[in-house]
């Protein structure tokens, strides 16, 4: 400022000389980030300062390259940079700017790989085993990787770039005796790096079952299975069954015992084991009654010597014993297990008759049983002829003895009575024709009664005392002839 003067006429000329310096200039920057839709970063920060219409120096262009790679080094790139003044201007106005225009760098990183695992299980459905596992667990794992586009200036992941998707494996279920799998196979499937995670359940349940029902023969403790009557059955498991047993009867079997379960049940859920159940069967045994047989007892009664040997006596004495069989007989063989007999073959003792004149070689004939398997029976009485003894009269020399002796003999008979015998026919005639006569009267002692018994004894005791006395008087008269 040029100070105040008081200039006269009389003033010399006064020189004021002003001296205009060169004011501070001002180079600012901005930094505007178009990676994030303009925002500003810096705006009209201070870089550098000089007088106006100076040479902008080279340390504000070293500054102006490190301000722009501190950003660099920030993740940025650099879009434009406005170029620095040559020289500071004078326009103490309006600051002197210079504008970088940045956007976010990026790089690319492998990303974090990501494993899809596929798990398979198997386990038991029903039965004995239900939930235990049926086999090992199948279990693999699908990787993916990826490469993330990073933003330097954020870290953030602006993109990821996947591996391609893949497909798993086709998987077979494993064979299980016994049992059968909801699904035979898992099939493969399209996986991605976002698929979830696979896990699959495979069911066994048992599949069908069998019951077998056993026929056993145990008649006399045999224990014999009957294998053509083998029976079984097929079913779901835990189903209801029923069956109809074999017709044994027909075959002759009766019932001894059998399992409920030969009948009806439930199959079950268990292929380990088998179901088996037993029928026992014992032999029927039938009654048939057989032909009667018939037993004869005979008894024959013959003479045993003398004229009529060997003819019969009397009709033969027969008695007849009927016996019926019955016989229990094996329905199933056929075969005849024991034979029992209706029927009493008993026969009493009975005394052999009596015939005057003969001795049979038995008196009693004895007690005696017939049975179903005997022969007829057969036997024989012989009757003797009895001998009769030869007498000699005692001879006395007292005529009064003799004249006894006359009169009346040792049997009985008067001496007359023994000469009227002597006119009779030849003795061997008169006592054969006499006993003839007799013996045709006889009856045995079954069909006679007592008296007629007496009877024939007493007549026989006669015909012997008469056949001596006649003997006697024969040999008598002899001696006298002589």
């Amino acid at each position: 400022m040029v100070e105040k003067m008081t200039i006269t006429p009389s003033s010399k000329d006064n020189v004021v000389t002003v001296y205009y310096d060169a004011n501070e200039q001002r180079l600012t920057y901005t930094v505007i980030d178009d990676g994030d839709n303009g925002k500003v970063l810096a705006n009209n920060e201070l870089l550098a300062t000089g007088d106006s219409e100076s040479v902008v120096g080279d340390k504000v262009s070293t500054d102006y390259q490190a301000l722009i790679q501190s950003y660099l080094d920030k993740g940025y790139v650099l879009v434009s940079a406005d170029a620095l003044p040559a020289n500071f201007d004078n326009n103490d106005a309006v600051d002197q700017n210079v504008v970088l225009h940045l956007a976010h760098g990026t790089k690319e990183v492998t990303g974090t790989p990501k494993t899809v695992t596929q798990t398979v299980t198997y386990v038991y459905g029903n039965g004995p085993k239900k939930g235990q596992s049926v086999a090992d667990t199948y279990t693999k794992g699908y990787q993916f990787t990826s490469v993330d586009t990073i933003d330097t200036v954020t870290g953030a992941t602006l993109n990821t770039v996947w591996s391609p998707a893949q497909t798993t494996e086709v998987i077979q279920s494993p064979a299980v005796k016994g049992y059968t799998p909801d699904r035979n196979e898992i099939s493969g499937q399209t996986i991605t790096h976002d698929s979830e995670d696979l896990s699959t359940v495979v069911t066994y349940t048992a599949g069908d079952q069998t019951v077998k029902v056993h026929y056993i023969d145990v008649y006399g403790g045999a224990n014999k299975e009957l294998t053509d009557q083998l029976q079984t059955l097929t079913g779901k498991a835990g189903a209801a069954y029923t069956n109809t047993l074999w017709d044994y009867a027909q075959a002759g079997y009766k019932l001894d015992r059998a399992q409920p379960e030969a009948t009806s049940g439930n199959f079950d859920e268990d292929p380990d084991t088998e179901q088996e159940y037993y029928v026992y069967l014992t032999h029927e045994l039938k009654q048939v009654v057989g032909t009667p047989v018939v037993v004869t007892d005979t008894i024959n009664y013959v003479y045993g010597n003398g004229p009529k040997q060997g003819q019969p006596i009397y009709p033969p004495s027969v008695i007849e014993k009927t016996f019926v069989p019955t016989y229990t007989i094996d329905a199933v063989t056929g075969e005849t297990i024991e034979t029992t007999w209706s029927g009493d073959g008993k026969i009493a003792s009975s005394a052999v008759p009596d015939i005057p004149g003969y001795t049979p070689d038995k008196t009693l004939i004895a007690e005696r049983v017939l049975t179903p398997t005997m022969a007829d029976q057969t036997q024989t009485v012989q009757y003797m002829l009895d001998e009769v003894p030869e007498t000699k009269p005692e001879v006395s020399n007292d005529p009064t003895k003799a004249e006894s002796l006359e009169e009346n003999n040792d049997t009985g008979f008067s001496i007359e009575a023994q000469k009227s015998v002597e006119t009779q026919a030849p003795i061997s005639e008169k006592v054969s024709e006499t006993q003839t006569k007799m013996e045709s009267k006889v009856q045995l002692p079954q069909t006679g009664d007592a008296s007629d018994t007496q009877k024939a004894s007493f007549v026989g005791v006669m015909l012997t005392t008469l056949a001596g006395l006649l003997g006697f008087a024969t040999k008598k008269r002899k001696k006298e002839d002589e």
